[in-house]
């Protein structure tokens, strides 16, 4: 069960950025904040229920997403947030945050990771950036990074503000996720549904636009944000000037034998099987932590190959919490 000051955060850190998607959508030269604001009013009808309909607990929510870039913050919401913001963006904290004015703010496209990679040559390879495409199962294919220049993107018109209708479509589907929730025990589900939506939105969206090599994806972004400052939160309810947390490493040995060694004439089934199985047992384990320590699907950072990171906080509950946890993976494991 959560606090509605969790509540609160939580959906506060996940909306902080909300203004930066409908920027990249509608290409609207208005401060993000103002955008993300007015956003959530316009669907109050949607937030408040969530939040007990409490009318103090909703504008505490509204505040943290037009006030996460003030100077000196009083509620101490907007500065876990604002403290987690600038966490996930360490690397260009100081630098000026009004993205809507000159040509600096202009690179809207995703910079591939991999495609900074140099294992074996000192030459620099040419950053390719992602398409503005919603990730779905047909659309596989926008995974590979297909432009070695913002402007080869911008002349293909795979930009979202040329292909109308992605922030209508965006808000209709947001709000069939929010028009889900009816209890407290739906809160989890609600997040979980949050977070598929703005992956399917926002994973090619980059978070920082004021620079070629982009950063990560404004969904990565502000999944981060609210794993930060849930843990932050949780951390400070045993230290009020606490800014440490805890980071949770889990890995199945193992895995390389299990998924390789198939002997089988036709391999490629048992091996997906194997394979998806690994994966829906690593997000059980990771699943049964997160749990034990209330936290939700955003403090999950990291899911592949049997292994997963979990941010988690640093309180006084934190080893008890965690020890409970191991003992009931260890338990299904024996059984």
């Amino acid at each position: 069960m959560y606090s509605l000051e969790e509540k609160i955060l939580l959906l506060g850190a996940l909306f902080h950025d909300i203004g930066k998607f409908q920027q990249r959508c509608l290409n609207q030269k208005v401060p993000h904040e103002e955008l993300g604001a007015l956003f959530v009013s316009n669907n109050s009808d949607l937030f408040m229920p969530i939040l007990d309909n409490n009318k103090i607990a909703y504008e505490r929510f509204c505040k943290i997403i037009g006030s996460h870039h003030s100077k000196n913050p009083s509620d101490e919401l907007i500065r876990i947030t604002k403290l987690a913001d600038h966490s996930s963006a360490s690397e260009r904290v100081e630098k000026v945050e009004n993205e809507e004015i000159g040509a600096i703010w202009k690179h809207h496209f995703l910079s591939s990771a991999f495609s900074k990679i140099n294992l074996r040559s000192d030459e620099e390879t040419p950053t390719r950036y992602y398409r503005h495409e919603l990730l779905t199962e047909k659309n596989y294919y926008v995974l590979i990074p297909s432009f070695e220049t913002t402007e080869d993107a911008l002349v293909s018109n795979v930009h979202y503000k040329n292909q109308g209708g992605i922030f209508e479509s965006f808000i209709s589907q947001l709000r069939t996720v929010l028009e889900f929730y009816e209890t407290e025990d739906d809160f989890d589900t609600l997040i979980n549904l949050i977070l598929i939506v703005f992956e399917k939105y926002m994973w090619c969206i980059p978070d920082f636009t004021g620079s070629p090599d982009t950063d990560i994806s404004l969904y990565n972004h502000s999944k981060d944000v609210a794993a930060i400052s849930h843990a932050l939160y949780k951390s400070r309810q045993s230290n009020k000037e606490s800014s440490e947390l805890n980071l949770i490493i889990g890995d199945m040995p193992g895995i390389q034998k299990y998924i390789f060694d198939i002997t089988n004439k036709k391999p490629a089934k048992i091996l997906r099987g194997r394979s998806i199985y690994v994966q829906l047992l690593t997000r059980y384990f990771s699943s049964i932590i997160l749990k034990s320590l209330g936290l939700t699907e955003t403090n999950l950072i990291m899911l592949a190959g049997g292994k997963f990171y979990l941010l988690a906080p640093k309180d006084d509950s934190f080893q008890e919490n965690y020890e409970n946890a191991v003992q009931k993976i260890e338990h299904y494991l024996i059984e």
